[in-house]
Order: structure tokens, then sequence, then C-alpha cells
């Protein structure tokens, strides 16, 4: 379907519409006289459990004549019934100082919270493309729908992501039915990123400025772990959010350090969840065999005392009786002598 919009201080603008099916890669050329509108019927709702739905948006440019200018971006407009979400290509960040960041993208995704749907309709996914460039660009738009959003229990998930790319995904507690949990990241490289864990409910919040804007959240270069309990704001479950940042500015411990620079900031990790309200196997050994070793330690301890009380008493009987028999012993090593018939002692 193709729609004419016409203002009177503007030239005409053509939206050309398409019903599009999700898991396919659409490529167009566009430029500031047309605009694009992709309409996704999602029906997938009576059939999978939506807690489980996975639907990532993703979007790039060709640069078939090199880098392009940052005046006239292409703009991506993604509308759910309730929520918009937006990404603009190119795209360079915002430092700290308020300069552009050297770091221009190319290419993004975001991934679509899913509500908790209050009754079993169909529901669209729209998506529009829209530039001020006079001459055409092409872009690459891809809506992908899988059943991977909940993270295993026990089993590491490898996650790549960037901070145009930020990845989100949802732990439940109800069929483990366990009190706490936890989540820990490993990587390999020491590029600077944000692990954050948010309640289970629309909005997410998955960009490196507004990340940190409610539930828990730690920077982190290769390691990262945090305990999550089931208990209040995460009773029923938690999403997980990943965002890679522009630059290791809130990573570095010294501010004066310098700053290895990266062309592409590509990150992967590897996140894994494990229950955490288990006693682990070395604290149980631990626990059983120390009261063994203690009640041994105690028994000898009272067997060695006992030994030396003994050996005290001993020492004590021999040293009375050598002191009682000592006269007997000098007057068996002299001659004898009678007291009766012995002489009285001279002056």
């Amino acid at each position: 379907m193709e729609l004419n919009l016409t203002h009177k201080y503007l030239v005409t603008v053509t939206t050309l519409c398409t019903v599009a099916k999700t898991n396919t890669l659409y490529q167009e050329e566009i430029s500031a006289d047309a605009s694009f509108l992709y309409v996704f019927p999602l029906r997938f709702w009576q059939e999978r459990k939506p807690e489980s739905t996975n639907i990532r948006v993703e979007v790039g440019l060709e640069q078939d004549m090199g880098p392009l200018s940052m005046d006239c971006p292409v703009l991506f407009v993604i509308n759910q019934e309730e929520y918009v979400t937006s990404m603009e290509l190119p795209f360079r960040f915002s430092t700290v100082s308020g300069k552009g960041s050297s770091n221009v993208y190319y290419e993004a995704s975001r991934t679509l919270c899913v509500p908790e749907p209050d009754k079993p309709a169909m529901r669209n996914i729209t998506v529009r493309v829209t530039t001020c460039r006079k001459s055409a660009i092409k872009y690459n738009l891809k809506v992908s729908v899988t059943w991977d959003y909940l993270l295993p229990l026990e089993n590491a998930m490898t996650i790549q992501i960037s901070p145009t790319r930020p990845i989100i995904h949802g732990y439940l507690f109800s069929p483990q039915n366990l009190s706490s949990v936890k989540i820990s990241a490993t990587s390999t490289d020491s590029t600077c990123m944000t692990i954050s864990i948010q309640p289970l409910h629309c909005p997410i919040f998955d960009q490196e400025w507004n990340v940190n804007y409610v539930g828990l959240w730690q920077t982190m270069t290769k390691k990262a772990a945090m305990t999550i309990e089931n208990n209040g704001r995460f009773s029923n479950g938690f999403a997980v959010a990943l965002v890679v940042h522009d630059d290791d500015q809130r990573c570095r411990k010294n501010s004066a350090t310098k700053e290895r620079f990266q062309r592409f900031r590509w990150k992967t990790v590897k996140l894994r969840i494990s229950d955490d309200s288990q006693i682990p196997g070395y604290i149980l050994f631990f626990c059983l065999i120390l009261p063994v070793v203690g009640s041994l330690a105690i028994v000898f301890v009272t067997f060695i005392l006992f030994r030396n009380q003994i050996s005290a008493i001993d020492v004590t009987d021999s040293y009375a009786s050598r002191r009682f028999l000592r006269p007997n012993v000098l007057a068996s090593d002299s001659e004898e002598v009678d007291p009766l018939n012995s002489p009285l002692p001279q002056g």
C-alpha cells in the first residue's frame, strides 16, 4: 500500500506500507522522498507462552560509498501497542565532555519487551523507517521471533553484545521454586559493560544512559556476580540486561589512565544462573567432618592430660619413697653401729 503525504512547506513524501513476516530480511533504499512502514502480525500469542518469547529488531546500513554523514541519520521507530522504541543510524555516543565519541555505529538491535497478554488476541508490531537524506541509502531490517528469552538454570549461555546491540533475557523462579539464585558473568576481554537485574515487567532499560535506573546493577570487565533472592520485587523472576559501554571510563579505577582505543567494541560474555539456596558441597563436607575431628581432638587432649597427671603422681611417689629410704641406704653402705655400745663423742 502506498500513501502520499504533502505539507505546504515540504515536498511530497510517499509512505510504502508492507505486511511483513518475522525472521525475514528486508532490504530497501530510502531517501527524504519516501518512508517505509512495516506491519508484523504476531500470531504466536495463542501458540506459545509469552514469557519465553524473544523478539529482536535488527537494523543496519550499507556502506558502499564509505562513511556516512551524521547530519541526517536513518530513523527506525518500533511501535508496540503500549511501548515505543527507536534507533538511528549512523549513531555516535556523546561523551562526558559533551563531544561526540570517535566510534560510529552502522548496525543496531534491540530486544522488545513482551508484556503479559490480557487477552488471546493477535498483536502487531510496526516499524517505520524515515530519513531526511536527499540521496538514497540502503538499509536492512529484520524482526526475529524465537523462544529462548528465559535463561536456563545451571547451564551457561554465550552472548555477544556491543554498545548498540544490548541483550535482555529473563528468569522465572516458579518452575524451580528456589529461594535464591546466583547470576555470574565472565568474559575474556576487558571491555567495560554493565549487567543489570530488573523486575520482570515492561519497560526494561537497556541503554548505557538508563540501564541503572531501576533494580540492581554492576559494572564489569571480566567478572561479575550477584545473588538474587526470591522475594519482593523479584518474587516472580527478573530480567537481565547486558549493555556494553562506548568507552571504558566507568570501569577504570584511575581516571588518569590512558584508554585503549577500540574500533569495534564487541564483547563475548558467558552468563550462568546457579542455585544459591543449597549449601555447597565443600561446606557440607566441613560441617560433617568438623564434629568428628573436634571429638577426636578432645579425646586426644584428654588422654594427654590424663597421662601427664599419672606421670606427675608417679614422680611424686618415687621422690617420697627415695626420701623415706635414704637413712637405711646410708646405713647399709657404712659399718653397722650399736647405739648402746658406741663411744660418746669427744669434746
